[in-house]
């Protein structure tokens, strides 16, 4: 009876530590998918942002396959899942930037005139540059703003930081 009792408590610590080693790789596996998740959701989120940006569809493949290309394992062949969404958030956000560097140029360099001379155009054309343009314009409004800004305190009066 007693050693019936020892071996099922045995039996009962190894059944314990086993269930804990898995409820431990299951938590792991969890915050693994949760981090891929959240990679994923961002790459998606600028990949969204570039689809505004009208880029062809060769320049995206492009920029998926360096991040293929990047995220592979010499050793196994494999491509680290990770890695790649990382990279390829990287280098779609590095996309998305210089994009916005090319509007916020042609709001700073664009004369109104010859704008509005590329804007009888085709309509097609009229709206793309027109899009373009605001959103040039918008831009560099927002850079000015930032660059802009107004600190008022009480019994300090207004500064302004430029």
């Amino acid at each position: 009876d007693r050693s019936d009792l020892m071996d099922q408590l045995t039996r009962s610590e190894e059944d314990k530590q086993t269930l804990t080693k898995s409820l431990f790789e299951a938590e792991y596996e969890a915050e693994r998918l949760r981090t891929i998740e959240d990679k994923l959701r961002s790459v998606l989120r600028t990949m969204a942002a570039l689809h505004t940006m009208s880029l062809s569809r060769r320049s995206v493949g492009r920029i998926i396959i360096e991040a293929v290309e990047r995220s592979v394992d010499p050793q196994t062949k494999e491509c680290n899942i990770i890695k790649f969404l990382a990279t390829l958030q990287q280098s779609s956000s590095e996309m998305e930037r210089l994009g916005t560097e090319s509007l916020i140029n042609l709001a700073l360099s664009a004369d109104r005139s010859d704008l509005m001379d590329q804007l009888t155009r085709s309509e097609e054309d009229k709206q793309t540059l027109t899009k373009s343009f605001f959103e040039a314009e918008y831009e560099a409004e927002r850079l000015r703003t930032i660059e802009e800004t107004e600190v008022c305190a009480p019994n300090y009066g207004c500064i302004t930081h430029y």
